[in-house]
């Protein structure tokens, strides 16, 4: 049979048919086009995700307290997770390091004149946090080392916190209370807006050293001490990670007297966090495809 008569069959039958037709083409159409969006939402779901991990800051890494191993009960002992301590010595003693900072997160009343917000993200750092999160104070100033050391009672507000807070005036020198601290406002970040669901423009930055006098419960305080959960360290070049890395993993074991079966920490790059969400994003995108 010719090639052209071939094609008269199939119209003449196409035309016979044409619901049935009809109905078939618009399941094809349909179930393509539904993959081919889909597949596209995924890869543009694994791009914003990385942008949003990238915006963290610049070649940073991550060291996490293990408190599974740790915990509060095990923070009685030698090895416990991290302590407030290890910073200093990663700034100190680890080769290729730019910048340290630590944070302690909580949560708290706000309360300035007639204004009162409740459940205010209070964060607090140490005075390299602009540094390595790349943010940037956009009026007054961020505190500095002999303010965190003897632990002064003093406040960074978010952008939109501010406003919230104090509308057009200006808050340099005004004071604001979290729970029953009053604290001095001394500087206004810049806009940053949400990353990774972290409002960082709504959020009340605070030296850490006042988050553990004032905001560790009496109760686990002696326990706990300065024990935090995770710090940022952001190396010199991208390049030198991997051997900052090891550095900080000969260092750390030291401190903590641990092996690398035993570690009370985890450490995690960037590109680890990246790589891991891009394989599970393609293993999803392969799926699809052989559907």
């Amino acid at each position: 049979m010719k090639l052209r008569e071939i094609g008269r069959t199939a119209w003449d039958a196409i035309m016979k048919n044409k619901v049935r037709s009809l109905l078939t083409m618009l399941g094809i159409i349909i179930g393509v086009a539904a993959v081919i969006l889909v597949v596209s939402i995924s890869a543009g779901t694994e791009a914003t995700i990385s942008d949003q991990i990238t915006s963290l800051g610049a070649n940073l890494i991550f060291v996490t307290a293990n408190f599974g191993r740790g915990g509060p009960e095990g923070a009685r002992g030698s090895s416990g997770g991290l302590v407030f301590t290890d910073a200093d010595a990663i700034a100190q003693q680890v080769p290729g390091v730019s910048s340290v900072s630590v944070e302690q997160d909580t949560s708290a009343t706000v309360q300035t004149g007639n204004v009162t917000l409740t459940g205010v993200s209070v964060l607090g750092t140490t005075l390299d946090f602009p540094n390595v999160r790349d943010m940037k104070v956009a009026s007054g100033a961020y505190f500095d080392q002999n303010q965190s050391d003897h632990k002064e009672k003093v406040a960074v507000l978010g952008s939109s916190l501010a406003q919230s807070l104090f509308g057009t005036v200006d808050p340099i020198g005004q004071y604001v209370t979290a729970g029953t601290t009053r604290l001095t406002v001394i500087g206004v970040m810049a806009p940053r807006g949400s990353v990774g669901g972290t409002d960082y423009d709504a959020r009340l930055y605070i030296p850490i050293t006042v988050i553990f006098q004032k905001f560790v419960p009496a109760q686990f305080a002696r326990f706990l001490g300065n024990r935090v959960r995770l710090i940022y360290v952001k190396v010199t070049n991208q390049q030198s990670i991997s051997q900052v890395v090891t550095q900080l993993e000969l260092l750390l074991d030291r401190r903590h007297n641990v092996t690398a079966t035993t570690r009370d920490y985890t450490i995690t790059t960037q590109q680890d966090i990246i790589s891991t969400q891009e394989s599970t994003t393609a293993a999803f995108r392969s799926l699809l495809a052989w559907v």
